[in-house]
C-alpha cells in the first residue's frame, strides 16, 4: 500500500529494500563460514570422533548466552527502535550492554568452576574429554552476543551495513585461524579462533558504534 503515497515509486522502495537486505544476504553467508569452517577442517585432521566431542561440547557451551541474550535484546528493543535520539538510543544500548556484562562475567565463573557439573548434567560422559572446552566457548559467545546488544542500533536506523563488514572481518579472521591453529592445537585451537575473530568483531563494531554518537550519518 506505500507504492501508492505521493512522492513514493514501487522502484524506490526496491531500491532501499535491497539496501537494507542485500547486506543481510552476504551477512548470512559470512556467518555460515564462520560457524562451520571448523567442523570441516577439525573433520580433515582430526577425524569424526574429536569432531563429535567438538561438536557437543560447543553446543552446551554456546547456549548460556544464546538463551540469555534474546531476553536483554527484548527489553532493549523498544527503547532503540523509538523517536528518541541518537544519543538516547546509544545510551540505552550502553546501559543494557554494562547490565549484560555484569550478569554475563557472573555466569562465566560458575562455568569455568563448573565445567564438568554442566558437562556431566547435559552431555553424555562419553564427551568428557571435551568438558574443558565448555567454558571457553562461553566466554566466546559472552563476547558474540554482547555485539548484538550494540548492534541493535545500526538494525534501528535501517544502516546494516556495518554488520556486513563486521562479520566479514570475523569471518576471515576465523578461517585464517582454524587453518593455522587447529592442526597445531587441536580443538583448543579451533576454539581460540572463535575468540580471536569474535574480538575483531567487537572492535569493529564498538568503533562504529561510537562514531555513530556523533553522526548520524548512514555511511559509517
Amino acid at each position: 500500500r506505500f507504492a501508492y503515497k505521493k512522492g513514493f515509486s514501487f522502484l524506490s522502495f526496491i531500491k532501499n529494500h535491497n539496501m537494507y537486505t542485500l547486506p543481510l544476504l552476504f551477512l548470512g553467508l559470512f556467518s555460515w563460514v564462520t560457524n562451520y569452517i571448523d567442523r570441516f577442517i577439525i573433520e580433515k585432521y582430526m577425524g569424526y570422533e574429536e569432531l563429535g566431542i567438538y561438536n557437543a561440547n560447543y553446543g552446551l557451551g554456546s547456549k548460556f548466552f544464546l538463551i540469555l541474550n534474546p531476553i536483554f535484546l527484548i527489553l532493549l528493543t523498544p527503547k532503540v527502535y523509538n523517536e528518541s535520539s541518537l544519543l538516547n538510543k546509544k545510551n540505552a544500548i550502553i546501559n543494557g550492554s554494562k547490565y549484560y556484562s555484569y550478569l554475563g562475567f557472573f555466569l562465566l565463573i560458575l562455568v569455568f568452576l563448573f565445567d564438568n557439573f554442566f558437562g556431566s548434567l547435559f552431555l553424555s560422559e562419553s564427551y568428557s574429554s571435551g568438558f574443558y572446552l565448555i567454558p571457553w566457548v562461553a566466554l566466546c559467545y559472552f563476547i558474540v552476543t554482547l555485539i548484538y546488544l550494540y548492534e541493535v542500533l545500526f538494525y534501528s536506523n535501517l544502516n546494516t551495513r556495518p554488520i556486513l563488514h563486521g562479520i566479514i572481518i570475523s569471518s576471515l579472521s576465523n578461517v585464517l585461524c582454524n587453518f593455522l591453529f587447529i592442526p597445531i592445537f587441536g580443538l583448543i585451537g579451533a576454539v581460540f579462533s572463535l575468540f580471536v575473530s569474535s574480538l575483531f568483531r567487537f572492535w569493529f563494531i564498538f568503533i562504529k558504534f561510537e562514531k555513530y554518537e556523533n553522526s548520524n550519518n548512514r555511511s559509517n
